[in-house]
């Protein structure tokens, strides 16, 4: 994932949206769900490059439920990044429709929310 992190902040997110992939796939099936949190953190970075701000700001709002559940704290790199991605959801979509989304995304079941992060065309 971190390599994925590297790609995306030199702006190659199809390069980072394979490697994204890649790890969560490794994650979800060794049952590592703080790792699981991390990869669709990721995918929804991937998802705020290609101005997929709904997508985006749905996979937070799961990822911030997992954190919350498992007691996680977040990383400060994720955490700055993370609050860059709301913002902008937040300018694009206007405050409601963002809360929406972010909501939405933290009632999503975990099999939903991979369905989301992995439905890419």
């Amino acid at each position: 994932l971190n390599l994925a992190t590297a790609h995306l902040a030199e702006g190659c997110d199809e390069h980072a949206l394979i490697l994204f992939k890649e790890g969560l796939e490794l994650a979800v099936e060794a049952e590592l769900i703080e790792v699981v949190g991390w990869g669709l953190e990721g995918m929804a970075a991937v998802a705020a490059a290609r101005g997929e701000t709904e997508r985006a700001a749905t996979l937070l709002g799961k990822t911030e439920a997992l954190r919350n559940e498992m007691g996680a704290v977040q990383p400060r790199f994720e955490e700055a990044r993370n609050e860059r991605i709301l913002a902008t959801a937040g300018e694009e979509l206007g405050l409601d429709a963002l809360s929406a989304a972010t909501a939405a995304g933290m009632k999503l079941s975990l099999e939903d929310a991979l369905v989301l992060a992995f439905h890419y065309e």
